[in-house]
Formats: C-alpha cells, structure tokens, sequence
C-alpha cells in the first residue's frame, strides 16, 4: 500500500507538473499572440501613413515647381532673382525622386513582415498589365522631367521667358489701371 501510495503521489505531482508546464506554454503562446498581433496593426497603421505621404510627394513637388515657375514667369520679377528660384525648384524635384523610392522601400519592407501573418490579405498585384512598381516609377520620370526643365531655365533663362515688355502706352492698359483704382476708391 505504500508503494502505490508513493506512486499515486508521484503520478499527481507528475500530472501537476504537466498542468503548469502546459498553463505556462499557453501563456507564452497567447503572449506571443498579442505581441504579433499589435506589431501587425502597427504595421498596418505605418503602412497607411506611408501610403498616404507617397501620394504626397507629387501634389508637393506640383506646388512648389508650379508655385516657383508662376512667380518668377510675372513680368515685374528682376531676372537675377530667376536663377536660385529654378535651381530650387530643380533640386527639389530631384531630391523628391530620392523620397519617393524611400518611401516605396519602406512600404515593401513592411508588406514582406506582414505577409506571414495572412498572405490572402495581401493583393496579388503581378497579374496586372502593369510593372509592379510602375507608379513609381511614372513619378520619379515626372519630377525628373520637372528637375531637368527648371534647370533648364535656371541654366539658360533667355530661351524660356519672353524679353518681350507690355507696352505703357497702350490705351487699353490705361483704361483697365483707371477702372481698377475707381473701384478701388468706391468700395
């Protein structure tokens, strides 16, 4: 009777000992889940800013190019001031390209961790008549475009803007300067 007591006792703290290794392995396992499951809403967060900004960049470099290319193109702009504007324009343009496949790295990086953790969520985009990375690629030839014309102008500013002055004289730019201020005065 000993015996099989000393056994029974030893088989309790057998299955004793299984219970806690199992409640600890379950623990780390539901750990473990939560720890995967943050880092890929995380991911999942980081991946929609990223998105966001690289549909940014073009609608920047438009403002900027666009913004720079008006003001120095008005006819009162004194044309020494032409010079740095379009290199400015030129080296944001070009820097811009260096953004954009920064930004498009990172987001591939961030797509190949969250794969494993459900790659059916994730769009098969190799069937598409498109090269992967043709947006990409399509943004950095137009800021590339962009960089090369402002340097262009920046470079040989007398083949881009008209030397050509409005005449002070006219009739017609008397009469619309004399209807501005009576209106001006008016109001």
């Amino acid at each position: 009777k000993r015996e099989e007591a000393a056994a029974a006792r030893e088989f309790q703290r057998e299955e004793a000992d299984t219970a806690r290794e199992f409640q600890r392995e379950e623990a780390e396992k539901a750990l473990q889940f939560e720890r995967d499951k943050t880092c890929f809403q995380q991911n999942s967060e980081h991946l929609r800013s990223l998105n966001h900004l690289m549909w940014q960049v073009p609608l920047i470099a438009m403002t900027v190019t666009g913004g720079l290319w008006y003001g120095i193109a008005q006819q009162g702009v004194v044309g020494d001031i032409r010079k740095p504007l379009l290199m400015f324009a030129c080296l944001a343009n070009f820097l811009l390209i260096f953004v954009m496949i920064r930004v498009r790295y990172i987001f591939e990086r961030i797509l190949d961790l969250t794969k494993p953790f459900s790659s059916n969520a994730i769009a098969d985009t190799k069937k598409f008549f498109l090269p992967e990375k043709s947006v990409l690629f399509i943004f950095c030839f137009l800021l590339g475009i962009a960089s090369f014309i402002s340097f262009v102008g920046a470079v040989m500013p007398d083949k881009l803007f008209n030397k050509y002055k409005i005449s002070e004289s006219s009739g017609q730019q008397d009469a619309l300067r004399t209807r501005a201020y009576e209106n001006a005065d008016n109001r």
